[in-house]
């Protein structure tokens, strides 16, 4: 695999969070033999994701096995998300909880949790959030939910 650095510049959402103070890189490894574009596609998308999820940053540190990839592409046609938010192709990211952590509210019942966020553009960007657990990290309370997010429109 090959590993790229997306330095995340989040200074806003970033400044309102005093609790945590996030890594200043965050590596993303992107799946080997993804293409320049894609990647590139990949890591804003992640971008993204981080700048409406800011809890996955304030966490960082009780994160592990961060992956990024473009999703297969029966995904969307399996998840009916072709038909209902015209997704074509989908970003996939993963991240798991550690065992122990130390600072995500032990309410969310998160450790060792997989947790899935998957981004598609089309008629309806958004982020689909299948887990409880990873919808927290987004501000919502129950999972089963894709939160609209019109600055997705560029995965195509």
């Amino acid at each position: 695999m090959y590993r790229l650095f997306a330095a995340i510049m989040l200074v806003l959402v970033l400044s309102a969070c005093d609790d945590a103070e996030p890594p200043k890189n965050v590596e993303i490894i992107v799946a080997e033999g993804t293409s320049q574009a894609d990647a590139t596609m990949v890591i804003n998308a992640v971008n993204v994701l981080v700048a409406r999820c800011p809890a996955i940053l304030n966490y960082w540190h009780d994160l592990k096995e961060p992956k990024a990839a473009m999703a297969p592409a029966w995904l969307a046609e399996n998840a009916g998300w072709d038909k209902t938010r015209g997704w074509g192709r989908v970003v996939d990211f993963q991240v798991t909880v550690v065992d122990r952590p130390k600072q995500i509210p032990s309410s969310w019942r998160a450790f060792l949790h997989t947790l899935f966020f998957r981004m598609g553009g089309g008629d309806k960007p958004g982020i689909e959030m299948t887990k409880d657990q990873a919808a927290k990290f987004c501000g919502h309370d129950a999972g089963g939910i894709i939160m609209d997010v019109p600055e997705l429109a560029f995965i195509k």
